[in-house]
């Protein structure tokens, strides 16, 4: 790989890195990520489009970098290969920052953001059932969060056509390692929301919550559209089902899962107090369990 990318890049570089199923390497002091296996050419047209803009715009995402031909995908064998050069290291997750990436608008496909949610459930669903004696914290504590996500997708189905309308931002799907703003290959197009809502959870998690914060969020929520889907997106645990595919792919240990569970009564006062908040949105406040 380094003499391929001597090669077509015409970059010297002395060790190749992986942490996480992820390449990088250094040149100057600054981190390239190398992505492989390549295979829609479309969305990455539209990822390149997005980052150029982006950067230019003082939003400081990993950008794509050109080879010797101008190209930003390389072709390597049956493989295809782009590098892309990470522009901030020490940018901090902040509001402020996140709210940069709303209502800017994008040719990505709009995020079936249902569909998704089910798919994870029915496959988590299957694994429980494949696993069924080993990973006891697992099986001690997960029916409870998929009645939260089971919850949100009945929340969400709803409205997807008028959320589906909505979708009018850029946001970033949640990695094992929380959210990654600069990492273009997390960006989906959805609602405004799915951002801010995401950002709740990691800070509750993190131990940072701000509850001045919260509502500094809450204010900003502009119709009934918006808050259900700010809310559905509270109530479906993504970062709690990120670390379960982790600890079964992996087999890393489940004590992992400690944050979630062991904070079940502080994040349930926090929808209930963002639910309070919602009184005039019906379906929110149908919701009964939150307040047991």
């Amino acid at each position: 790989m380094k003499n391929f990318i001597f090669l077509n890049y015409g970059i010297k570089i002395d060790k190749i890195y992986e942490k996480d199923s992820k390449k990088y390497f250094f040149m100057n002091n600054t981190k390239y990520y190398i992505y492989e296996n390549i295979k829609n050419e479309k969305y990455i047209d539209i990822l390149f489009n997005i980052t150029n803009n982006m950067f230019y715009n003082n939003i400081k995402v990993n950008t794509f970098i050109l080879n010797k031909e101008k190209k930003y995908i390389t072709q390597k064998n049956d493989n295809r290969i782009c590098i892309l050069k990470v522009n901030d290291l020490e940018n901090d997750l902040t509001l402020q920052y996140l709210k940069k990436f709303e209502f800017y608008s994008s040719n990505l496909d709009n995020y079936d953001i249902i569909d998704d949610w089910k798919r994870t459930i029915d496959n988590l669903e299957k694994e429980m059932i494949e696993y069924n004696k080993e990973f006891q914290v697992i099986q001690n504590s997960i029916n409870y969060f998929i009645g939260m996500g089971e919850n949100a997708i009945s929340l969400l189905n709803n409205y997807k056509n008028e959320i589906i309308n909505n979708n009018n931002s850029i946001g970033h799907k949640i990695e094992k390692n929380g959210m990654n703003l600069n990492n273009p290959f997390t960006f989906i197009k959805t609602n405004r929301m799915y951002n801010l809502a995401n950002y709740i959870k990691f800070i509750f998690y993190k131990g940072t919550i701000d509850y001045d914060v919260v509502d500094l969020i809450i204010k900003n929520v502009s119709n009934e559209y918006e808050a259900i889907f700010l809310f559905s997106n509270l109530l479906y645990p993504n970062f709690y089902f990120n670390i379960i595919e982790e600890i079964i792919k992996d087999n890393q240990n489940e004590e992992l899962l400690r944050i979630f569970i062991d904070n079940r009564k502080k994040y349930n006062d926090l929808l209930f107090y963002i639910q309070n908040r919602f009184k005039n949105v019906k379906d929110i406040t149908l919701i009964s369990w939150i307040s047991e």
